[in-house]
């Protein structure tokens, strides 16, 4: 058995225990939209079913040689599961939208592309489609941020000399 068939019987494996263990996630009492918490879990699982029954039964192509592994192949893995980390951190600071950009930019820079209007607009599209799909589509709230929260805090603020600037003697309660 080739490598590529071991690794789709390896995913098949993986999809069909994943599948199983969506279908007994809880729904709660009163969930009634139509996309339940399983939904996508369960997508993914008949995904990947799908991907690794073509890759097993598909004739595979010819035989190409293995790419060496480089130190700067190695470097960029750890650039990226380092991003990864600080990505879990800075996504509760700056909200997924801004914490998505930052990420995706970073990554396509440490994977090699130097073209900074192909990053930025790469990235922003690709973290608005995200954030419409799990918003608008799949009714997700994604928190907008904790610096946001501050930043929108102190612009709507008033402050009490402002308030008794328009306060009349009917406001006045004695």
């Amino acid at each position: 058995m080739s490598k590529n068939r071991f690794g789709a019987v390896v995913i098949f494996g993986f999809s069909i225990a994943y599948g199983v263990i969506a279908l007994h996630f809880p729904v709660p009492p009163a969930f009634s939209d139509s996309a339940s918490p399983s939904s996508f879990p369960i997508s993914l699982s008949a995904a990947g079913i799908i991907v690794s029954m073509l890759i097993f039964l598909l004739p595979a192509t010819s035989a190409t040689t293995t790419p060496e592994l480089t130190s700067k192949g190695i470097l960029r893995v750890c650039l990226l599961l380092l991003l990864m980390i600080f990505y879990g951190f800075v996504i509760k600071i700056f909200g997924f939208f801004v914490s998505t950009i930052l990420f995706l930019s970073i990554g396509f820079s440490i994977m090699g592309e130097r073209k900074l209007k192909v990053i930025l607009l790469t990235a922003t599209v690709t973290a608005f489609i995200f954030w419409v799909s799990l918003t608008q589509f799949l009714k997700i709230y994604l928190d907008s941020g904790s610096l946001s929260k501050f930043v929108f805090g102190l612009l709507n603020s008033v402050s009490y000399t402002h308030l008794r600037a328009h306060e009349t003697e009917a406001d006045l309660v004695c």
